[in-house]
């Protein structure tokens, strides 16, 4: 044995020493490496209350939650549709819109009034312009409406408040620029859920005798494909027959009305007859009587009448439609809401100034 030296200097590695990288095996593997580790096993299941605590449902659940949401929304449909449109209640609002020059929304009305032959039916004109159509046969109620094409604000108004829009074109002579002009205005402003497009024959005998059946089977294909550019889902229902006829008001009965946010953000009420109180005298009383839809309205609110302005309500006056046994429906009034003047809003308000928008108007009185 060698003598041993204790003052031995050992190696030691610096700062500037390199350092390579790391082997890069356990920081990243392929799904074929995981599949032959397993070797098809599978994980172990955690426990129903761990599933609880991540609020993790079943599949059962998962069923059970949308066959409720199912039945709800069918149940809602089903009490809009008892509501809206059926005989003992509101009449669906229809508005029948000419896109041709050649249309005439009269006789419109009166074929489709008149193609189911029905004793019992029976349709009647109120003061207001508009026809209420009562079809015992399809338990079915609608009111027509057909505004004047020339004054925007009454098409407008009408298309706001309708449940259904019935555009209707000529065969021959097609869409006219004021009636593509109204089918802009209306798509902008406030388009309707539902909506159709139905078409006539021309009665122009010297467009008819010179145009044949593939003309006018082209010029048909030619409109509905004008009409998609724009529009999805257009399809032209024929209005030409009585039978024709009988299957719009089908449509009318069976299609499923859409809810739109203008119908609903506020509420409206389409007069179909109104009186004074003293007609005599300077200031009277104006009585308005119609189906209120949309919201609930205060007798306390203000209501604002087109053309008129602003005025307080008196009191609202609650019917109750009944039949009798001979089937004579007969109105009854319910309920009276009279309004309060402590709580009554006033006529003089003024419109809440905002200084980055300059085009306003203040005060309104």
């Amino acid at each position: 044995m060698g003598p041993t030296n204790d003052n031995t200097d050992v190696h030691r590695p610096g700062a500037l020493k390199q350092q390579n990288k790391r082997f890069k095996s356990g920081r990243h593997r392929s799904q074929h490496e995981i599949k032959r580790s397993t070797k098809g096993r599978v994980a172990e299941k955690k426990h129903a209350r761990s599933l609880k605590r991540l609020n993790v449902t079943s599949k059962q659940d998962r069923l059970n939650t949308a066959i409720q949401i199912r039945k709800q929304k069918l149940q809602t449909n089903r009490q809009i549709r008892q509501t809206i449109g059926a005989i003992d209640g509101v009449p669906q609002i229809i508005t029948v819109i000419p896109l041709s020059s050649d249309v005439n929304t009269y006789s419109i009305i009166q074929l489709l009034t008149n193609s189911i032959n029905d004793k019992k039916s029976f349709d009647q004109a109120t003061q207001c312009g508009a026809r209420i159509y009562t079809c015992s046969k399809l338990r079915s109620k609608f009111c027509f409406l057909t505004p004047t094409v020339t004054n925007l604000e009454n098409v407008l108004d009408a298309a706001k408040i309708s449940d259904t829009i019935i555009y209707v074109l000529s065969s021959s002579h097609g869409i006219s620029i004021e009636g593509d002009y109204l089918l802009d205005l209306i798509n902008v402003h406030c388009l309707p859920g539902n909506v159709i497009y139905s078409i006539i024959e021309s009665n122009d005998e010297s467009m008819s005798t010179i145009s044949s059946s593939t003309s006018k089977n082209s010029s048909l294909k030619n409109l509905e494909k004008y009409l998609e550019k724009k529009y999805s889902n257009v399809k032209l229902i024929p209005l030409n027959n009585q039978l024709d006829g009988q299957r719009i008001l089908s449509k009318l009965t069976q299609q499923k009305l859409i809810k739109t946010t203008k119908l609903f953000s506020r509420p409206y009420l389409f007069a179909q007859e109104f009186s004074y109180l003293d007609p005599k005298s300077s200031k009277s009383t104006l009585k308005l009587s119609g189906y209120l839809r949309g919201i609930d309205l205060s007798p306390n609110d203000l209501i604002y009448i087109p053309n008129l302005g602003t005025f307080q309500l008196e009191k609202i006056e609650q019917n109750r439609f009944q039949r009798d046994s001979d089937g004579i429906i007969k109105i009854n009034v319910d309920k009276t809401y009279e309004s309060d003047p402590n709580v009554q809003q006033s006529l003089a308000f003024e419109a809440e100034q905002d200084p980055m928008n300059i085009d306003q108007e203040h005060p309104l009185v």
